[in-house]
């Protein structure tokens, strides 16, 4: 619950409270507002807003008003209308998975995605949005216009009618797929030999291996529990959801962001950041044997590591680096042109070589067509969870989450499932379960 200092007799003297109309009442433009204190404080912040401010418009005060007395009836009706729209973007921004990830919007109505470097103007979301204005007509708000922190990341607004945000929604996947194919073939990751070729490819050669032995050091060292998730959708709401709820009880790190190649995988296992400047990563080979040597905190017992395959050759070099434990294969499905199916289904069958534990998306036919052969394979379908219960392979629980899309529902059964074999207990899981996204 949130609680406020205004609710303590020693403190309401203390605390002023600001508070507007635009969100809670999707009056964005009006502006109007109102504060909230005691009368010795607002008294002495009258004394500076009357010198600058006039008052608001009175238009926007009688519709304040009006907000005020009537809300009640109707804003239930509109939290509902936005859950829809909400989750219809969720849906849309599932489908981009491999060009951007996000965290679910439980207030107002933006939701504000993270653009992955695979995008070339990722680091530049200024120029991004002017780009997307000009190629497919969508207007967003840059992330940077938030402040350093937003770079990177787009602003988008589901407070528009339905329609204006499907074609919205139908406008952003059209500029993603046409910039793949603008600017980026299939990754290749060189080997070794071919990086030693030049002196700065020896240079980095020698970083990449003194990383690589560090990250498998550490996992041997710690003796941790490696749950890995591979798949073209929804990685990042998979890894969220088995982390938080594994952390209810042990010790856990995930992946940093979409850490999940040649050079991110073994970041995330040392829980190091990728360096951006030139300084950095001169430093790097140094950081990755001090997180070896003298870890900044307490070893985690699991490990929950994305996998970004993409070929056979990616399953065989990132299982060399770590191999997973146990392996969820979420769906296969997406719209990126430059993906080869066929490839990135041998890739993860190479990974799931070593995996103990399988748990398999089997209701996507490109999961369900892999060719693995495990004493210890788990199906996950989506038949097995509802609004209100989710089903496990040895019990049924209760949970009272939203859960905005396909990649949600395939998280939560998958966490619960994991949570099972490991043997948490059922308070722990209900715990988790009983809390929203």
């Amino acid at each position: 619950k949130h609680f406020t200092p205004a609710l303590m007799k020693e403190g309401r003297d203390h605390v002023i409270r600001i508070y507007s109309f635009s969100k809670a009442f999707a009056m964005t433009g009006w502006r109007v507002g109102f504060l909230h204190g005691s009368e010795r404080n607002v008294s002495r912040i009258l004394r500076y807003h009357d010198s600058l401010v006039t008052c608001a418009p009175v238009v926007s005060q009688y519709a304040a008003i009006a907000a005020l007395r009537y809300a009640p009836e109707v804003v239930s009706d509109f939290k509902k209308l936005y859950l829809v729209r909400r989750n219809l973007s969720i849906a849309a921004l599932d489908d981009l998975s491999h060009v951007l990830d996000y965290q679910t919007p439980r207030a107002s109505y933006f939701v504000f995605p993270r653009i992955k470097d695979v995008v070339a103007l990722s680091h530049d979301s200024r120029r991004l949005a002017y780009d997307i204005l000009d190629r497919v007509g969508l207007a967003l708000v840059p992330g940077v216009a938030f402040g350093p922190s937003g770079e990177s990341h787009l602003r988008i607004s589901f407070g528009r009618e339905t329609k204006s945000l499907e074609e919205g929604l139908q406008r952003l996947r059209e500029y993603f797929v046409g910039e793949q194919k603008r600017t980026r073939q299939p990754a290749k990751i060189q080997d070794l030999n071919t990086l030693k070729n030049s002196k700065n490819g020896l240079v980095k050669s020698i970083a990449l291996s003194i990383l690589k032995w560090a990250a498998k050091s550490f996992v041997q060292r710690n003796d941790c529990i490696v749950i890995g998730i591979a798949g073209t959708r929804g990685k990042t709401v998979l890894k969220r959801t088995v982390a938080n709820l594994l952390s209810q009880k042990f010790s856990v790190r995930a992946s940093i962001l979409s850490y999940n190649t040649e050079i991110g995988l073994p970041l995330s296992i040392l829980g190091i950041k990728s360096p951006q400047n030139d300084f950095d990563k001169i430093l790097l080979p140094l950081r990755a044997l001090s997180e070896l040597m003298m870890p900044s905190s307490a070893p985690p017992k699991f490990l929950i590591l994305e996998y970004g395959i993409r070929s056979i050759q990616d399953g065989k070099i990132l299982k060399s680096i770590c191999h997973p434990d146990i392996l969820i294969v979420g769906s296969l499905s997406t719209f990126d042109p430059n993906m080869n199916l066929n490839e990135i289904q041998q890739g993860i069958v190479e990974l799931a070589g070593s995996a103990k534990t399988l748990y398999l998306f089997s209701d996507d036919p490109l999961v369900a067509g892999l060719k693995l052969d495990h004493h210890t394979k788990s199906e996950i379908k989506l038949s097995n969870i509802t609004e209100t219960e989710v089903k496990s392979a040895n019990s049924s629980y209760k949970h009272s989450r939203q859960l905005p899309g396909e990649s949600y529902k395939l998280a939560l059964l998958s966490a619960v499932n994991i949570a099972e074999q490991l043997g948490m207990d059922r308070k722990y899981i209900e715990n988790f379960l009983e809390q929203d996204l």
